[in-house]
């Protein structure tokens, strides 16, 4: 078949969003002639791996809103309008492509979240897959109650964009309407999907795995060592880690949690750390290279990811990878990639207990070493098993023929 995907962030070796776009169609080309627009910001970075390692059937087009359009864009700030410009943009570029190429399927990957949908629905004589795209996971109900007020707007008016789209957005609603195929990237997504369209919706986690790394245990005898891994705003919970190192050092005095990430909240949590005493056992090491992160995940124990809603979460992938059980709530993303046997899914009705039942989790794991390997063996099983790339990409062009040959009703 011929495929023509959209993928505004693809970019080998950057971790996160842009390494799930450029696994993606390096996974559709393994079966597929495979035309990719993306950003021209991604060219020199493509252009050195593809250089490494050619890939004959994948075709790059690169494009990007005018120079004076980026005035605005810094970093996350205007990076939503600047996407669905530059979406409207390349329909153009795709249309052009297709009366040249004949498309079978048109799909619309990466910054995958409802309100970012593409314009391939004005495609015509093509199938039309989006997707894994999320924005419908919802806080867990327990931590939110403790949110400031500030937080609990937040969420709030989160969860009235997130039906606005679902519900009203007549570009996403068009999405719905003509795609062939709906991937969501959890069960909560899937469910905010209009009635009528179900049937052509699945659930498909984004996240994957190149292979199951083989490298030296640079872990000492005595575990000591926590990591959490995001950007430091509320919905990302670090506090509760933070918390639950309080009731830790009490049993464990030579325990460390090491921050990985920045954001908005990270002067507020260095002086929680302050207040609590915990400068000697909290590290806040800010944002580090992807390839630094991986290195120093070897000396890690545990990750402790407390968000209270995510979709696929690469951190969660990636410590599991290295053995790394996981402890995260039962929510959404986190609690569907994690099973029994690769780590500790937490419940609570409020922070509280959430906060006790993962110290608890937490001191298990680091003192009892019969059950830390048996999660140990089961975090690389879980990957080895179900989110390896070519694993996804098999599962994918199941999923391309069935929509091919009209298999999936819509």
């Amino acid at each position: 078949m011929k495929i023509l995907v959209t993928a505004y962030a693809c970019e080998p070796g950057k971790g996160s969003e842009p390494e799930v776009g450029w696994q993606w169609v390096h996974q559709i080309a393994r079966f597929h002639e495979t035309w990719v627009i993306t950003r021209a910001n991604n060219r020199k970075a493509i252009e050195k791996a593809l250089a490494k390692s050619p890939t004959n059937n994948l075709h790059f087009i690169y494009y990007d809103l005018p120079d004076w359009s980026r005035t605005w864009k810094r970093g996350n700030r205007g990076v939503h309008l600047y996407h669905q410009l530059w979406q409207y943009k390349i329909l153009g570029i795709a249309q052009k492509l297709h009366k040249e190429h004949k498309f079978d399927i048109c799909h619309h990957i990466t910054f995958g979240v409802v309100w970012h949908p593409a314009f391939f629905y004005k495609l015509s004589d093509t199938k039309i897959i989006w997707g894994p795209f999320g924005g419908g996971e919802v806080a867990y109900r327990g931590c939110v109650k403790d949110f400031s007020m500030r937080g609990k707007i937040t969420e709030f008016m989160r969860r009235i964009f997130s039906l606005y789209f679902f519900r009203l957005d007549p570009i996403v609603q068009n999405n719905f309407r003509n795609a062939s195929l709906l991937l969501t990237r959890t069960d909560m997504t899937a469910k905010r999907i209009p009635k009528k369209y179900l049937l052509k919706t699945k659930v498909f986690l984004e996240t994957g795995f190149s292979s199951i790394p083989i490298f030296e245990r640079n872990r000492s005898s005595e575990k000591i060592n926590i990591f959490t891994m995001s950007r430091l705003i509320p919905y990302k919970n670090i506090r509760v880690a933070i918390l639950v190192m309080k009731l830790l050092t009490k049993k464990l005095s030579r325990v460390k949690l090491h921050i990985y990430g920045d954001g908005a909240l990270e002067q507020d949590l260095k002086l929680l750390v302050e207040n609590l005493n915990l400068k000697d056992n909290v590290i806040f090491h800010g944002n580090v290279s992807h390839d630094k992160m991986l290195n120093n995940i070897k000396i890690m124990d545990v990750l402790i990811h407390p968000a209270v809603r995510d979709g696929g979460t690469h951190s969660v992938m990636e410590a599991m990878a290295y053995g790394i059980p996981v402890i995260c709530l039962d929510n959404a993303g986190p609690g569907y990639m994690v099973d029994d046997n690769s780590g500790i899914k937490i419940n609570g009705k409020d922070n509280n207990e959430i906060i006790i039942a993962i110290a608890n989790a937490t001191f298990k794991l680091l003192t009892n070493k019969e059950f830390y390997e048996t999660l140990s063996n089961g975090a690389r099983n879980r990957v080895s098993e179900n989110f390896l790339w070519n694993q996804i990409g098999d599962r994918l062009n199941t999923l391309y023929q069935k929509v091919y040959h009209g298999e999936i009703s819509s």
